[in-house]
């Protein structure tokens, strides 16, 4: 298993970064997915990343403008995502990223540790979100 942590500090008021993070529909925004698509609205859905790889997520817990938990799963791997939202003393947001993965193969799980796959995805994910806010 490999457990990657990322916070990140946003301008953005709390309600914003919620909105932003949790709506699934509005996907645009993120440069690494092509589509989405609800099995379940409000409980479930996949991305489909623009490599092609369909991920299964299933929300797992949901509490406004403080967690948003997720359990996922495609061909590579399966693991647990958490953001955690904070207000800041300034009125911005501190949102904290957790995912822990579990790959399904020795390869995998080698290549995703010597490139630091996981951080990437976080921080490309954050510059994504950032670049949206930065509209509103």
């Amino acid at each position: 298993m490999k457990t990657s942590v990322l916070t990140a500090e946003l301008g953005s008021e709390i309600e914003q970064v919620w909105n932003a993070v949790t709506d699934n529909r509005n996907y645009q925004w993120r440069s690494d997915i092509s589509e989405v698509e609800w099995i379940d609205i409000g409980r479930s859905f996949i991305e489909k990343a623009k490599n092609g790889i369909k991920t299964e997520f299933y929300i797992t817990n949901k509490i406004t403008c403080k967690v948003y938990e997720m359990d996922f799963h495609n061909k590579n791997l399966k693991g647990h995502f958490c953001g955690q939202f904070e207000r800041t003393v300034s009125g911005g947001t501190r949102l904290t990223l957790t995912e822990t993965v579990q790959f399904r193969s020795l390869w995998i799980a080698i290549a995703a540790g010597v490139t630091g796959a996981l951080k990437r995805m976080q921080k490309n994910y954050v510059s994504d979100l950032k670049r949206l806010l930065a509209k509103a």
